[in-house]
């Protein structure tokens, strides 16, 4: 059952977006180019 802010609801939203999109990808990166890119550098 969701808290007042509606946390678990959330949770459950995201995990299911994440396993619908794994694998998906077409392009190998690292964690680290993964992160480069999310900093802007």
């Amino acid at each position: 059952m969701p808290d007042q802010n509606g946390k678990e609801e959330t949770e459950e939203r995201g995990q299911r977006i994440v396993e619908r999109l794994r694998g998906r990808g077409d392009v190998p990166l690292s964690t680290e180019e993964v992160m480069a890119l999310t900093r802007g550098d």
